[in-house]
């Protein structure tokens, strides 16, 4: 996934749960292995 694909579906995560903490750098490592539709398309379902 390319880092900007990353950072427009890491601020979608953090508005739609602000509640949450999401530490940005943990959730790539463990993502960016996917492809940046998957990514986006998780993000939207």
């Amino acid at each position: 996934m390319t880092k900007d694909a990353f950072q427009k579906g890491i601020a979608v995560l953090i508005a739609t749960f602000p509640e949450k903490e999401i530490i940005a750098e943990i959730t790539y490592q463990c993502l960016k292995d996917l492809s940046d539709e998957q990514f986006l398309r998780a993000i939207v379902l």
